[in-house]
């Protein structure tokens, strides 16, 4: 009885230190989430998916406590399964969403994701329009450096940022009262030239920005 009541209570120890349950390995999320001002957020719910060949199961959830952390453990998928981590939003603040993680981004079986969120009230969308007056000329690769709220933030090298295809408007959300600054080239016979100017953001939801080219 000695004996059983010990293996029971060694078995609880591996359940709660979330790496080893019953003899097989398990992945850790350990998740905390703070504001612009890096006050916890609490309340946000938290889900694991894992994909396999096109189906997706929910195979551990939670929500952020007082101090905005949120602690999942979930069965170690296999190497080609691909894993999203989503923080939900609401109608207050935005969602984040960590697509394309396998077994392989977490080291010691263990993915830390320290992040902010953003109020929705806090976010511009800022569109750059152009105003093509030379046809002789052309304008790409039009990126900013600034503050931005990440919602989508992939793995396996896919680029946060891709520069913009040539003559192609573009639009970015960022965080207001700022200054960004916007890089793009402008494409002519003579070859290309980089230009960087400064936008300033307001507190305007929808701000326009014009490249005169």
């Amino acid at each position: 009885m000695i004996k059983q009541i010990s293996l029971i209570l060694i078995c609880a120890a591996l359940t709660s230190c979330g790496v080893n349950y019953d003899g097989e390995s398990r992945l850790v999320t350990q998740i905390t989430v703070v504001d612009r001002d890096g006050s916890p957020i609490a309340g946000r719910p938290v889900d694991i998916t894992v994909a396999d060949d096109g189906d997706y199961d929910v195979i551990s959830n939670s929500v952020t406590d007082s101090n905005g952390h949120a602690l999942l453990i979930f069965p170690t998928p296999d190497f080609d399964d691909k894993i999203q981590i989503s923080i939900y939003g609401d109608g207050i603040w935005q969602y984040q969403y960590y697509h394309n993680l396998t077994r392989l981004n977490f080291k010691d079986y263990k993915f830390v994701i320290n992040t902010n969120l953003y109020r929705l009230l806090e976010i511009t969308q800022l569109n750059i329009k152009l105003n093509h007056v030379n046809l002789d000329r052309h304008v790409g690769d039009i990126r900013i450096e600034g503050l931005q709220p990440r919602t989508n933030v992939y793995f396996q090298s896919q680029p946060s940022n891709l520069p913009s295809y040539p003559d192609e408007p573009v639009s970015f959300f960022v965080l207001q009262e700022q200054s960004i600054t916007l890089h793009y080239t402008i494409y002519q016979d003579s070859g290309p030239q980089e230009y960087t100017e400064t936008v300033q953001i307001g507190t305007d939801h929808l701000l326009d920005y014009t490249i005169t080219y």
